[in-house]
């Protein structure tokens, strides 16, 4: 039951939601190059494996998010896809070790073992946040075209203005992660606050019980992922 009534989604807001999408994408995406890099290198096959799934993933969100936004209520909806896009990236740093070391022992000893190690990494850790966050996209243009008072005759724009945002964001979301972010305050942090930003985002947005318990799940996963890297540093020290 919500809390409050979500509110009508502001163009500015809603242009704000895409470009933040667009930066989270791109920012696990280079967090995914970070995460196989120590088991599996960042040679071109890596590379290979890391885009082409994430292409994968968004034509699949694309696809998944169209078809929502031609049946549910598009407003709440963006909001529950950021909101769980947020939870599932916070599960990322908690779950990345176990399951790239184990797809590196798995795979040792095959030829390609390293390419298909990668692969199978990057399907299991990243492929619902990334969906997810494709999704936003397809979901802001049906919210857009609802809020025109003439839909159909600005669709061009619409469409073109939204695609825009998200690729700026995802230029800035990609040089910040890179450049900025990794190397400030690593990995597993920068990971945390792509979540912290898509699950506060969601939460706002949907003001509702369920938002408060994936806030909390949210900041509980964050615990365990901070205290879990402070015991490795001081086991290290």
């Amino acid at each position: 039951m919500s809390l409050h009534p979500a509110p009508r989604v502001a163009s500015q807001g809603l242009g704000l939601v895409v470009f933040l999408a667009g930066a989270a994408t791109l920012g696990v995406e280079m967090i995914a190059s970070r995460l196989l890099a120590p088991y599996f290198g960042t040679s071109q096959p890596i590379w290979a494996a890391i885009i082409g799934l994430t292409l994968v993933y968004l034509a699949l969100g694309y696809r998944i998010g169209g078809s929502i936004a031609d049946r549910w209520s598009v407003d709440r909806s963006l909001y529950r896809v950021l909101l769980l896009a947020g939870i599932l990236t916070a599960l990322i740093p908690l779950i990345a070790k176990p399951i790239l070391r184990g797809a590196q022992l798995a795979l040792a000893n095959v030829e390609i073992g390293g390419f298909l190690g990668a692969l199978v990494g990057v399907l299991l850790l990243f492929a619902a946040p990334v969906i997810l966050l494709a999704m936003v996209s397809p979901l802001a243009i049906r919210v857009r075209l609802n809020q025109e008072e003439h839909g159909l005759a600005t669709a061009g724009v619409t469409v073109g203005t939204i695609s825009a945002l998200s690729t700026v964001g995802s230029i800035i979301g990609t040089f910040l992660t890179v450049l900025v972010l990794i190397p400030s305050i690593g990995t597993a942090r920068t990971t945390l606050l792509y979540a912290a930003l898509l699950t506060l985002l969601g939460a706002f947005g949907l003001r509702s019980r369920r938002a408060l318990i994936g806030v909390v799940c949210f900041v509980l996963l964050a615990i365990a992922t901070l205290a879990k890297q402070g015991s490795v540093k001081a086991a290290g020290c």
